[in-house]
């Protein structure tokens, strides 16, 4: 009975044990202690861009170094890789205010580019003995803007429409020729056929006319031959 009790009780210790150790691993993960030459990386610059977007400028920070940290203690330059970029971006220090270092880089703000990873080393001769958060403060694109296309727009030819010439109907109707009183009469073109002309009738009437005149007169020459005999 003794015995399990033991057993018990060795369990339970080495759970808050277990507890404990997890609850400082945490801690550990967002700061702890440093030394000169040591290398730290940044706690959230990972390939997500931070909560706060700014379109002006990327801000990085160290706190946590303590009232008494200057520039000599802080590293001089953190190191940036990102998704569009070949090689790291190299970002020097910009100051150092109550404790935080701080970190200002004004490229890669229009082309959507988003940091992958940053790293930063401590000098040899530091004083820092721990920091707090090495973290990715603001920066970026905001999620309204899109990044411009860079594809040049396709030229497009203007659609030419044919054009159309309307069709001419040919004049079906009769041409009318007006007659001057002493010319001929105009024929007519139409289903009764020709019209005789009025000239030509006229000129047969006066040639009947002189003809019979002239029979007229050889039959009175003649009857008055025939009376005188």
């Amino acid at each position: 009975m003794e015995t399990r009790k033991k057993v018990g009780l060795f369990t339970a210790l080495a759970g808050v044990a277990l507890v404990v150790t997890s609850i400082t691993a945490g801690t550990a993960s967002a700061g702890g202690s440093v030394t000169g030459g040591q290398t730290i990386p940044s706690g959230n610059t990972n390939g997500n861009l931070p909560a706060t977007c700014d379109e002006t400028e990327w801000h990085w920070l160290i706190n946590g170094l303590g009232n008494g940290a200057g520039v000599s203690d802080v590293p001089a330059t953190i190191s940036v890789t990102w998704d569009k970029a070949p090689s790291p971006t190299v970002i020097a220090l910009d100051n150092v205010t109550g404790g935080t270092a701080h970190y200002r880089y004004f490229g890669h703000l229009a082309d959507g580019a988003v940091p992958q990873s940053a790293s930063a080393t401590f000098p040899a001769g530091t004083t820092v003995e721990s920091y707090n958060n090495f973290n990715l403060s603001h920066g970026g694109l905001c999620p309204d803007d899109t990044v411009p296309d860079e594809t040049e727009p396709e030229e497009t030819t203007p659609e030419t429409t044919p054009e159309t010439t309307p069709e001419t109907t040919p004049d079906t109707s009769p041409e009318t020729t007006q007659v001057g009183s002493e010319g001929p009469t105009t024929t007519q073109s139409g289903s009764g056929g020709e019209l005789p002309q009025t000239g030509s009738t006229q000129g047969l009437a006066l040639t009947v006319g002189l003809v019979l005149l002239g029979l007229g007169a050889v039959l009175a020459t003649i009857t008055r031959r025939s009376a005188t005999s």
